[in-house]
């Protein structure tokens, strides 16, 4: 099963479509700059194509991470995985259990907001071996257990930050100055060609149509 067919499913209907509001524009308190909300609600990591990309352990990890949208009490709460201040729309990544805890009364290491694409796959691998397997409250001891068999099990299968990226860009996520986005629609650009080109220490992964890429070292 390719990207596209695991997107068929989540995709919106033309009538959902029809009806759904345009992006807001809001202010932060004390900031004279606008920031775009979608309001798209958040959005599973996990795709029915994963297996054949990626190991056991991956799609497990995958299983419990979701995307979502910064809103105001997402930004005024301190979190990991960057220096610069976090900004109103900007999307990051969260443990599925711990999403319905308020921002501030999470456990440290339970969201990160990776600025690039590139760095998507190192923050969900901190955030699964710091959170997931150690720190996470609610996750079932049975799935925490499962985790630290499959980390431990030998696999030839791959999936690094290049598939990692390729697949959050397919749930309509890009790149601007404040960091990673959400498109519109959650297949925004599922159907687009993806070229990529490597000059043997960096692969540079162009998304045509979109005017979005982004490279990643070997």
């Amino acid at each position: 099963m390719d990207i596209v067919a695991a997107l068929d499913g989540l995709g919106q209907t033309e009538d959902e479509d029809a009806d759904q509001q345009a992006p807001e524009w809001v202010s932060l308190a004390g900031s004279s700059r606008e920031y775009r909300l979608t309001g798209r609600p958040s959005t599973p990591l996990y795709l029915s194509c994963d297996p054949s990309t990626f190991s056991e352990y991956q799609v497990m990890v995958r299983k419990n991470i979701e995307l979502f949208e910064a809103k105001e009490e997402d930004v005024t709460t301190n979190a990991q995985g960057r220096n610069k201040p976090i900004v109103l729309g900007q999307v990051g990544i969260r443990c599925i259990h711990c999403a319905v805890i308020p921002p501030g009364q999470r456990v440290r290491g339970a969201m990160y907001y990776p600025s690039r694409f590139d760095g998507l796959y190192q923050a969900a691998q901190n955030l699964a071996n710091g959170h997931l397997l150690n720190g996470c409250p609610l996750i079932p001891a049975p799935m925490r257990e499962t985790l630290y068999q499959l980390r431990d099990k030998k696999s030839a299968s791959g999936g690094g930050k290049t598939a990692w990226a390729e697949r959050v860009h397919a749930l309509g996520v890009y790149e601007d100055e404040c960091g990673l986005r959400f498109a519109s629609r959650i297949n925004e650009f599922a159907s687009h060609h993806v070229h990529v080109s490597s000059d043997g220490t960096r692969r540079t992964t162009i998304f045509e149509g979109t005017g979005h890429s982004f490279t990643t070292s070997r």
